[in-house]
């Protein structure tokens, strides 16, 4: 019995132990999904709700739209994706601090998000308006950029 007592207490430290290294981030056998690095890679992508949550660092991008103060539009030949101004819209950084123009070369580092995970009471429904948000509903998904930076006007 006190065998049968030291083995189940061994077990459960075992648990304890591996479960602890997978929280944490720190087990070998973990993989990192490394940042998109190109406008491509999103816009290529038939089904483009897989990637939400994925980080993009995107460097030498084109602005091919610019519909409103927060959102705009990147990419090229194969397609584009809307970018969301999420440092102004938040309060992150100063309204207005961009002046985003068509034709301008970018660098975008952001994350890709899912519109219809956007709260209906979101403050970014109130500083767009509505033919953005259509156009924002038929993308499904964009690119919530925490940092801008023209790189070519």
């Amino acid at each position: 019995m006190m065998r049968l007592k030291k083995l189940f207490i061994l077990f459960l430290a075992a648990g304890v132990l591996v479960g602890c290294g997978k929280e944490t981030g720190s087990g070998d056998g973990e993989t990192k999904v490394p940042p998109i690095g190109n406008i491509g890679e999103i816009v290529q992508t038939q089904d483009k709700v897989q990637l939400v949550g994925r980080t993009a660092e995107i460097n030498n991008v084109t602005v091919t739209d610019v519909p409103g103060n927060y959102v705009f539009w990147v990419g090229g030949v194969n397609g584009s994706i809307p970018v969301v101004l999420e440092s102004e819209l938040y309060g992150q950084s100063a309204d207005g601090d961009l002046q985003i123009r068509q034709g301008q070369t970018l660098a975008i580092t952001g994350t890709i998000r899912l519109v219809s995970a956007v709260s209906n009471s979101d403050k970014m429904w109130d500083k767009i308006d509505r033919q953005e948000k259509d156009d924002l509903d038929q993308a499904k998904v964009y690119l919530g950029a925490q940092k801008v930076r023209i790189t070519n006007w």
